[in-house]
Parts: structure tokens; C-alpha cells; sequence
């Protein structure tokens, strides 16, 4: 009878471990957001808990690298931050009743001024399950995190003339929220006019527009935009255009200059003025030609 209930009893004690290793291998956490950041800004990433409906708590510890700072943690989804210390890392978290969504936590960060890698880890987790509050670890995970600028400008002819940059072959009454679609960065894009920031992204885009491309760290990057055919900087071509253009030929209009004139180039190769350029004008005017 005695070895009959020493059996009984192993037998229990095996079921607790398979059952305690099938939890285990069930219950993950996980990062997700953003693995490409701009220098100096401040983004968010969050943790997601599987096995929701059995976990009632967890704790761990949040570790960063240097090129992480002013970390910020915010609840979701039904779960609350009962303590978090900002100097060790270390935060313990409970669900409420009828917590269902696997996204639990917010992390906010500010990413550093300089380019590199960041990273941030959640350590020495545990949760707890809601029935027997029964104690499992997890796995340590990490995020990787680039930071760098990016910057990639489509459909444009980008050229540089002593220290101005330039964004040419804009077509005529392109408007500004157009051009803003075909820069690609994790800067912040503004256009001005006579140093005044153009707020209506429905108005064109003309020559001698200035587009700033900044980031939070304070780089910025400066082009002037060249719109073919625009010679008086309204952001279309017309007679005004042409006209200012055959005065230019002639010798009669010696103003342009800079963007304005790199903007006669009707037929994008290179020269600026001249009785070509002036009968490509006349044609797409007419009707009888493109650009």
C-alpha cells in the first residue's frame, strides 16, 4: 500500500512539471514598433504577452544602452503599472478582470543626437498565473534599434552649386503636399517662402521655394526647388514666363539668376536661355508639345 501511494504521489509530481514546462513553452513575450529611429526623437515600442487569459501579473527589469534615455512606461489594455523604478529598471505589472488584448505595456524613449545603435532589454521576467499564482520565468528579450537620418528624394533631379542644393525638373503646378510625398525621411519637412513657412499644403510649389528637412537633433538639410518653366516663381508656366524668358534671350532682362534661371532649362539639358528653350516653351504652351 505504502509503495502504491509513493507512486501515486511521483505521479502527481510529475504532472506539475509537465504542466509547468507546458506553460512555459506557451508564454512569450514580445517587442514591436520601430527598428529605425531619427537621432534625438522620442518614439515607442511595446511588449506583448501571449497566454493572456491565464497570466494575472508580471515583473522584470527594463535595461538600456547609452544611446537610450528617459525611459517612460505606460499601461495598456486593461493592465496597471504597480511600481516602477526608473533608476534600476525594475516594474511590476497586474491585468484587470477581462484583460484580453496581448499588448500590455507602452515603452516611450528618447533615441540619442548622435547616430548609432541603441537597445533596450526586458530582464529576469516573471509572471504569475491567475488561478494558483504559480510563478514562471521567460526568457529574456531584446530590441535593436538604428538610429540614424534618412533620406531618399523620388522623381527629382537633386544638384548641388557651391554650397546651395537644388531640387529640380518640378513640373508646373505641382502642389506642395505632392513634393512632400516624394521625400522619404524621418525628418520633419517644411517649405518657405521669403523666410515664411507655407502652411497650405495646397498651394503649388514654386522656384525659389526653400524646403528645410530638420530632425531633432538640430541637423537640417536646405534645397532650393527649381519648378521648369516657373520664371517668375508662382509655381506655373504661362506667357509671363515665356515672355521674361525671350527678354533674357535678347539681353533686355538681365534678373535672372539662381534657381530662376536654372528654371529656363525647358529642355533639361543643361543650358539655361536660348531660342531652344524659348520654342519648346512656345510649343507646350501652345498645346502642341510636353514637357
Amino acid at each position: 500500500m505504502k509503495k502504491i501511494y509513493l507512486i501515486f504521489i511521483f505521479m502527481l509530481v510529475m504532472l506539475g512539471v509537465m504542466a509547468t514546462s507546458v506553460c512555459a513553452s506557451n508564454t512569450t513575450i514580445t517587442f514591436n514598433g520601430q527598428g529605425n529611429v531619427a537621432p534625438g526623437s522620442v518614439n515607442k515600442i511595446t511588449l506583448n504577452l501571449n497566454s493572456i487569459d491565464k497570466i494575472g501579473g508580471i515583473m522584470g527589469v527594463i535595461e538600456k544602452n547609452v544611446n537610450i534615455t528617459n525611459i517612460k512606461l505606460t499601461a495598456k489594455n486593461g493592465w496597471n503599472i504597480l511600481s516602477y523604478n526608473e533608476e534600476n529598471g525594475r516594474f511590476n505589472m497586474v491585468k484587470n478582470e477581462g484583460a484580453k488584448v496581448e499588448e500590455i505595456m507602452e515603452i516611450e524613449y528618447t533615441a540619442s543626437n548622435t547616430e548609432g545603435m541603441g537597445k533596450i532589454e526586458v530582464k529576469n521576467m516573471k509572471v504569475s498565473e491567475i488561478e494558483n499564482y504559480d510563478e514562471e520565468a521567460l526568457k529574456d528579450i531584446s530590441k535593436e534599434i538604428k538610429i540614424e537620418k534618412t533620406l531618399h528624394i523620388d522623381n527629382y533631379d537633386i544638384t548641388q552649386e557651391d554650397s546651395t542644393k537644388y531640387i529640380g525638373q518640378i513640373i508646373p503646378n505641382t502642389g506642395i503636399n505632392a513634393l512632400k510625398q516624394n521625400i522619404k525621411t524621418n525628418g520633419i519637412v517644411k517649405i518657405y517662402k521669403d523666410n515664411t513657412e507655407v502652411t497650405n499644403s495646397n498651394e503649388l510649389i514654386a522656384t525659389g521655394m526653400v524646403i528645410k528637412i530638420k530632425w531633432n537633433n538640430n541637423e537640417e538639410i536646405e534645397y532650393t526647388a527649381i519648378v521648369t518653366g516657373d520664371l517668375t516663381g508662382n509655381g506655373k508656366m504661362g506667357i509671363g514666363d515665356l515672355s521674361k524668358l525671350s527678354r533674357y534671350a535678347a539681353g533686355l532682362d538681365n534678373t535672372l539668376s539662381g534657381a530662376y534661371l536654372k528654371a529656363s532649362d525647358i529642355l533639361k539639358n543643361g543650358k539655361y536661355g536660348g531660342i531652344a528653350n524659348i520654342s519648346k516653351m512656345s510649343r507646350v504652351l501652345a498645346g502642341m508639345d510636353n514637357l
